[in-house]
């Protein structure tokens, strides 16, 4: 790659990533204000308000908040894109034909990307506590609010739609053209990081990874879909089922589920599609000389340092 060649690249990248610098800074900030604005009331009419009072109200009202969020996202993404979005972001060229089995190992597969969480998740709370700190996570959040049609809506489905606008639509397609391969593996790396904290950003790695694989064979629409699944029916459906049985079956139930589809169902879709997988790097490779130039790109680390500070802000010293 020459000097010339390898600036046009920076410069190429660089576009794409202050896309998504700005918009999680547009998602941060008018997450922060519409926060500062729903506790105000409270705080005005008690001063002395204890902290864990004002935090509980932030949790409870943190679906509102983060639908607040999105729509101004998504207002930036309409007014930054405008015409590429349509003719290129959502579009996907020589697309194949989307058949049920594999959609459903990849339904599977996402299960995998569950157990890697619940396995995770006990792991990191415990270093965490060795040191001193408490863990608030992404999924404390949604816990909190869970219920309320706000979350619903937004982790559930206008959550999902938009994270695949940006991370599957703007950021897969902008890179597509330095490799299949490339362009997968680092939008579901900004997709994890974006996440906010260190659990949730492995599990959206892990399945930015899949939905990515999934957009740029299958469309966008697809992948849509299955984050749909992920967010509403695994996360939200399938919990409210199992809060039906009785107290003694609902952990066992969640398990073999988990474990059982996640282990073996997601097991032998890798094992029996390894050969395919083996052969889709080689035939997608990264072009050479583009990781490093990637590097190089100042709006890539902005991101990710902006959102390493707010994976620090979900630890707090005990006592």
């Amino acid at each position: 790659m020459t000097k010339e060649e390898r600036r046009a690249v920076r410069k190429d990248l660089g576009r794409v990533n202050r896309f998504t610098l700005l918009y999680s800074l547009v998602f941060t900030f008018v997450t922060l204000g519409a926060m500062a604005a729903g506790v105000a009331p409270l705080v005005a009419d008690n001063p002395d308000v204890a902290l864990e009072k004002v935090q509980e109200v932030m949790n409870q009202q943190s679906g509102v908040t983060s639908l607040t969020a999105l729509i101004f996202g998504l207002v930036f993404i309409l007014l930054n894109r405008r015409r590429q979005l349509f003719a290129s972001d959502l579009r996907t060229p020589d697309r194949r034909t989307m058949t049920a089995p594999v959609f459903f190992a990849a339904v599977a597969l996402l299960f995998t990307a569950q157990v890697l969480f619940f396995a995770l998740d006990p792991i990191v709370r415990w270093v965490a506590e060795q040191f001193g700190y408490s863990m608030y996570t992404t999924s404390d959040s949604l816990e909190d609010a869970s219920g309320t049609l706000a979350m619903i809506l937004y982790a559930g489905f206008l959550g999902p739609i938009v994270e695949e606008v940006i991370f599957r639509g703007v950021v897969l397609r902008g890179f597509a053209k330095y490799g299949k391969v490339f362009a997968i593996v680092t939008s579901a790396a900004l997709f994890g990081i974006f996440h906010g904290d260190i659990v949730q950003g492995v599990f959206a790695l892990v399945a930015g990874l899949l939905f990515g694989i999934v957009a740029i064979e299958f469309g966008i629409g697809w992948s849509i879909a299955l984050h749909i699944v992920n967010n509403f029916v695994f996360a939200d459906l399938l919990m409210r089922a199992f809060a039906l049985l009785p107290a003694a079956w609902q952990e066992p139930a969640q398990i073999a589920l988990i474990f059982g589809v996640g282990i073996i169902g997601g097991g032998l879709a890798l094992w029996k599609n390894r050969a395919n997988i083996a052969s889709y790097y080689r035939a997608n490779r990264t072009e050479h000389g583009v990781i490093p130039v990637l590097w190089t790109v100042p709006s890539f680390w902005l991101f990710v340092l902006m959102n390493l500070a707010m994976i620090t802000m979900g630890f707090t010293k005990i006592g």
